[in-house]
């Protein structure tokens, strides 16, 4: 599938993005199969907005955000994560300690490991 193909429409209250108006945002859909990692931040289903332009540099990188993130140099696979940058590396933490254990990214270079960070989330309360 095509990264660009719209699927189906996400309406947000624009307020609450004023600052990102002229970003790259794209809406994501948390995994059915694999979103119990985030939980309870997230849920599988739950929808989030990445803005592909934060950070910008590695000095715009914020410990402890949440953001979207490639899971390999060679794997076409995302994820959203909480990431820190060590002296060893960049450290990856789930939400669910119990589900996923902290592991070292496959690169130090934040450019190439991190797609956007997470700005926006929504939840189908009917689920809950």
């Amino acid at each position: 599938m095509d990264e660009n193909e719209i699927r189906s429409l996400v309406w947000i209250y624009a307020p609450e993005l004023k600052a990102r108006r002229n970003h790259r945002l794209a809406a994501l859909e948390v995994d059915h199969k694999n979103g119990m990692s985030m939980m309870p931040t997230l849920y599988p289903g739950d929808i989030v907005l990445t803005d592909k332009d934060d950070p910008q540099s590695s000095s715009d990188f914020e410990d402890g955000k949440l953001y979207a993130i490639r899971t390999g140099v060679m794997d076409a696979g995302a994820a959203i994560k909480r990431l820190y940058k060590k002296k060893n590396g960049i450290i990856i933490l789930s939400d669910n300690r119990e589900d996923s254990p902290p592991e070292l990214a496959w690169t130090n270079d934040i450019s190439k490991l991190v797609i956007g960070r997470v700005v926006w989330g929504c939840r189908n309360l009917l689920r809950v």
